[in-house]
């Protein structure tokens, strides 16, 4: 199932939705578990973000599927946010020169990055 991912050089942790994530369970019939997360999170504009819980998901950007854990978290206003946890880990290189991500043809720092959960 696509998703669209937005890359947020500015978030510590990859995010995604409440709604979001239970589409992908529901598109993949899965359980939708969720494992505890206990650290308070606080968004760009200095607000409490309500964290549901953590898994650990496979995204697939183009060719390369990466494990990432991922935060799933209620009324976020993106479906995904792609955070400094993921492409750090991944060793992502952003170049803001030609606004791309480490030569994926897809990832447009512009745009979305577009992945399979």
């Amino acid at each position: 199932m696509a998703v669209k991912c937005l890359v947020d050089t500015g978030s510590v942790f990859t995010l995604v939705s409440s709604q979001c994530y239970q589409r992908v369970c529901k598109y993949r019939n899965c359980e939708g578990k969720l494992d505890p997360f206990f650290e308070s999170v606080v968004s760009a504009n200095n607000e409490l973000l309500n964290i549901m819980g953590q898994v650990t998901v496979p995204i697939q950007i183009e060719n390369n599927v990466y494990n990432q854990k991922i935060l799933v978290v209620k009324d976020l206003a993106h479906d995904c946010l792609l955070g400094t946890d993921f492409l750090q880990r991944n060793m992502v290189t952003v170049d803001f020169k030609s606004m791309s991500l480490d030569g994926w043809q897809y990832a447009n720092i512009n745009a979305s990055t577009q992945g399979n959960i």
